[in-house]
Order: structure tokens, then sequence, then C-alpha cells
């Protein structure tokens, strides 16, 4: 197997979550086994993610082109401000995360990841604008 899939926290639909990052993990990378081989993901889940001040993250990535470790953190809730309470994601929402952070690891990758341009805003970035173009057409094919 080209890489090893862990999701850190059991709830009822992750054997399905599981699968489903296989799925998105061979989406990118089903024909460069030499470049994925002994790579291992782990899937993090937590119960909320810290941001800045102003907004709620729901995923991160990390990991190097040439590393052998890689890891999403996704976070299972978001805080509520107005109302001082944390609020579950759906499922779907969670699995739309994972795809969008899925896009960034395959731009580490295949090292397509570049400095950010901090003249830019963030979400202007060229990664974030193919994650966030690909990451509903990627949960409705495999979720």
């Amino acid at each position: 197997m080209p890489v090893s899939i862990y999701v850190s926290k059991r709830f009822p639909q992750s054997k399905r979550f599981e699968e489903y990052s296989a799925k998105l993990w061979n989406h990118f990378f089903k024909r460069e086994s030499k470049r994925t081989e002994f790579k291992e993901l782990q899937i993090r889940l937590y119960p909320l993610l810290e941001g800045s001040d102003d907004e709620n993250v729901i995923g991160y990535f990390s990991g190097e082109r040439d590393c052998d470790e890689l890891e999403i953190e996704i976070s299972r809730n978001w805080f509520d401000r107005e109302n001082q309470e944390l609020v579950k994601y759906s499922i779907e929402e969670l699995a739309v995360a994972v795809a969008h952070e899925m896009v960034h690891a395959k731009q580490s990758i295949r090292g397509e990841l570049h400095k950010a341009d901090f003249s830019i805003p963030y979400l202007e970035q060229p990664w974030e604008i193919e994650a966030h173009s690909l990451e509903r057409e990627l949960f409705e094919k495999y979720w």
C-alpha cells in the first residue's frame, strides 16, 4: 500500500471516513507509487482548532515534500461567538474539509506549494484557489 491512512478519533462513520480519505489519496497519487510509497497520513480530529480571533478554522495540512509523515488536522466544531457555544460541523462538512486539505497534501508532495506572497490575501493565494475549486467536486465524487 502506498500510504497508511489513520483517523485519530473513532466516531460512527470513522470507517467510511478512512475509506473516503484513501479514495482521495488515490485520486491524486494512484500512478505515483514511487513518490508516495512509505508515506503515512494522519488525520487528526480535534474538538476545536484555533484560528485568528475573528474566524473559525476547520482544517490544516502539514508536511513537507520529502517527509514521510503528513498530517491533516480537522476541527469537529466551530465556535459561535454570538451565542458563546461550540457548534458541531456535519460529517459532510468534515469530509469537504478533508478533501480541501488533501489538495494541499498533493500540492506539497508534488512541489506545487511556494512561498506566500503576503501582498495577496490568503484566500487568493494560488494553492487556496485550487483547493477551494476542487473540494466540492472531490467530495461529491468520493463520499
